[in-house]
């Protein structure tokens, strides 16, 4: 969705509070995100496919599991698991892992806890 600007007619997203062309605030509705950023989510926000091992135990801290390759096949991945209590909600438990390539030492991709459900 978009809102176009009074002054100039320039389209901007909803949630823009000015003008992509001509910098003049907008008026109207805005629609803004009520997701709250804790410290863990903005940790897990700059991970990058070009992190080592090594930045992401400094980035993260320790996993609580490592699950490694049983072979040396060349497309084996290593993947690192995180758990975490939902503060208030201490039966309430996030998990995210992040895998690594164990050729390249680099990490494929992860997933992030889910931070809905801490509430």
């Amino acid at each position: 969705m978009s809102r176009s600007c009074e002054q100039c007619g320039a389209d901007s997203p909803d949630i823009a509070r000015f003008c992509r062309q001509c910098g003049r605030p907008l008026r109207g509705r805005m629609i803004r995100s009520a997701t709250r950023v804790t410290a863990v989510m903005e940790q897990w926000r700059r991970l990058s496919t070009s992190m080592t091992r090594k930045e992401v135990r400094k980035l993260l801290g320790e996993p609580l599991r490592i699950e490694a390759p049983a072979s040396a096949d060349p497309n084996a991945t290593e993947t690192w698991q995180y758990e975490y209590a939902a503060a208030g909600a201490p039966d309430t438990h996030l998990a995210g892992d992040v895998m690594f390539s164990t050729t390249e030492a680099r990490v494929l991709r992860w997933t992030e806890p889910d931070w809905l459900a801490a509430g």
